[in-house]
């Protein structure tokens, strides 16, 4: 009965302004919170959250798949990218269910690739996308990865960061730089790219955060190297884009 009263309030739009006013009233507490220099914590930065939304996000962003979808092309920017740099071994960390590993293995079919995220059950569903990729895949925190110094000549992220809090983001890029041999790159929703108001609010509203990466990454003590907004959003300024971040360790 429940169910079904639920259902005919929102044919009717009755529950629609309710919901419009809860989403307005978690925007202006989460830009009080940032005026006060205080980021609220969300429920897509925990495990918990991921091992649910891990069973259906294939079939959630099928649309990267197509040509129409600006992530479709933003992947062959990051792929360009990866291109340009020196790597025999990679690794990536919050792989997810594979998107970008499949992507890498082939444009790279004779180089080690390696894949890890915390969700087993995104992992499970990469096993399926991957199979016969020779890809591996394990699972493990950014946090606290289980490889020895300088295992990876290379160490990128894909939308992966953007689920972690700023309190923690030093922690993780520590580990990515410590993993990696030489090059670390991030395809991310960059804070310092987004160029217009509407960007920037739909970031504000968002499940996820938006860091700046140049400082974080010099943290890190890494070099950046280049550092730029992915072209792939140019045509659509009501999406958040994805930015590019090329950087290496200090020698």
């Amino acid at each position: 009965m429940k169910v079904f009263l639920k259902a005919v309030l929102e044919t009717f739009g009755v529950l629609r302004p309710a919901q419009a006013l809860r989403r307005q009233m978690a925007l202006g507490m989460r830009r009080l919170s940032h005026a006060m220099g205080v980021i609220l914590h969300k429920p897509s930065e925990s495990r918990w959250y991921w091992e649910a939304r891990g069973k259906v996000f294939f079939d959630q962003v099928r649309s990267i798949f197509s040509e129409g979808d600006p992530n479709y092309h933003a992947q062959q920017e990051f792929l360009d990218a990866l291109s340009g740099i020196e790597w025999d071994s990679a690794l990536e960390v919050g792989c997810g269910f594979g998107w970008q590993l499949r992507a890498i293995r082939r444009r790279h079919p004779e180089k080690r690739i390696v894949g890890v995220d915390f969700s087993f059950s995104q992992l499970r569903r990469g096993l399926d996308y991957l199979n016969g990729s020779r890809v591996s895949l394990g699972q493990a925190d950014a946090r606290r990865l289980p490889f020895a110094d300088g295992t990876f000549d290379l160490v990128c992220t894909s939308g992966c960061l953007i689920y972690m809090h700023a309190s923690v983001l030093p922690a993780a890029l520590a580990e990515l730089t410590r993993v990696a041999r030489r090059s670390v790159v991030l395809l991310e929703y960059a804070r310092e790219h987004m160029d217009s108001p509407a960007r920037r609010v739909l970031m504000e509203g968002a499940d996820w955060h938006g860091h700046n990466y140049t400082p974080a990454l010099a943290q890190a003590g890494l070099r950046l190297v280049n550092a730029f907004r992915c072209l792939a959003f140019e045509r659509h300024p009501d999406r958040v884009p994805f930015s590019l971040f090329l950087a290496e360790k200090a020698c």
